[in-house]
């Protein structure tokens, strides 16, 4: 048996790693009860993307 429990809107902004994975982060799974395994419906509204700079400045060691 399956069962699906509707929320109401939950809205967050994830970043997709290198794997194509999106993380949720614990405090809103454990608000869900979601659980390793569970599948959940994805609604894409808006794409956000960032400046490669953005992405690698701050992070990025300095050769010398």
């Amino acid at each position: 048996m399956v069962l699906v429990a509707k929320v109401d809107n939950v809205e967050i902004v994830g970043r997709v790693s290198a794997n194509g994975r999106i993380v949720i982060p614990k405090d809103i799974r454990d608000l869900l009860n979601i659980e390793d395994g569970d599948f959940v419906r994805l609604v894409i509204t808006e794409v956000i993307k960032v400046p490669k700079s953005a992405k690698n400045g701050s992070n990025k060691k300095r050769k010398k």
